[in-house]
């Protein structure tokens, strides 16, 4: 039937975890500082981050670069603005507006979208267990976000 990956396990739900905090660290920050000034150093740490693990990968990150022309850097910028900038945005001033919990809970209706998007983009097989574990995830977001 299905291989239990243990690894897998683990790692998941110590992002998880690590998600859930950041969440309630942020909110008590958002309690003391303007969304954007979060924003702004949250994003010069993860700059930060991101210039130590290229000088680390230098080697493979100027490949990838030759490898591909300016047609896809642009669609990287593109792709970075759509996932990550515009999200984050909201994301912060949701937060400011609102608890942790229920932000939380209304975005982890998030499977849903990746189960779509991969079949659309990656021919992913659609299982009833997947239809049914999302069905369970939108229920279990209502649940908790709304009372």
């Amino acid at each position: 039937m299905y291989d239990f990956d243990y690894e897998l396990v683990v790692l998941c739900v110590f992002m998880a975890f690590l998600y859930g905090a950041s969440i309630i660290l942020q909110k008590m920050t958002l309690d003391k500082i303007k969304q954007s000034t979060l924003m702004i150093v949250m994003g010069c740490m993860i700059g930060i981050a991101a210039v130590v693990y290229g000088i680390y990968n230098k080697d493979s990150m100027i490949t990838d670069l030759k490898q591909n022309g300016d047609k896809e850097l642009l669609y990287i910028i593109i792709l970075f603005s759509l996932t990550m900038l515009i999200p984050g945005t909201l994301y912060f001033y949701l937060l400011s507006k609102h608890t942790p919990g229920k932000i939380a809970a209304l975005t982890s209706v998030t499977p849903l979208f990746v189960l779509i998007l991969s079949y659309y983009f990656f021919k992913e097989k659609i299982t009833m267990y997947n239809l049914i574990g999302v069905i369970l995830i939108i229920c279990g977001v209502a649940l908790l976000a709304f009372k």
